[in-house]
């Protein structure tokens, strides 16, 4: 029997309280940090707030999945001048509720000493539509 590997997928919400956004006509700016490898924004600066798009992780085990994926979410933040102290929420989606304490464990790792309001949600599939 083949083993399907659990799949995470981080998205968040930051505050960006200290970051000014350059003059726009449009009022926000696009976030993109260098060696994505995604066809879409990774992030969006408006108006103070930045918009984090799902990042997940193609590695095998969860923890794995877990530190790549809140490392990509910590790179896009960085690319606007903030890291995890900004976020204010935080959603995880998991195809595997039992993985919630291998995701814990990179997790407060990770997220410091002033942990935002976080939504964990256990899914069918992964938005790549891999199942658990």
């Amino acid at each position: 029997m083949t083993r399907r590997f659990p799949r995470l997928l981080v998205s968040l919400f930051a505050l960006a309280s200290a970051v000014q956004l350059p003059a726009q006509t449009n009022g926000f700016k696009v976030i993109q940090p260098s060696g994505a490898d995604t066809a879409y924004s990774a992030g969006i600066l408006a108006n103070g707030t930045l918009y984090v798009s799902g990042q997940g992780s193609s590695a095998k085990d969860l923890t794995s999945q877990a530190s790549e994926a809140m490392h990509k979410v910590q790179t896009v933040l960085r690319g606007a001048g903030m890291d995890f102290e900004n976020v204010v929420w935080m959603n995880v989606y998991l195809t595997d509720a039992n993985d919630q304490a291998a995701l814990d464990d990179v997790y407060w790792k990770m997220i410091g000493s002033s942990p935002p309001a976080r939504t964990v949600l256990t899914v069918a599939a992964s938005a790549q539509g891999r199942k658990g």
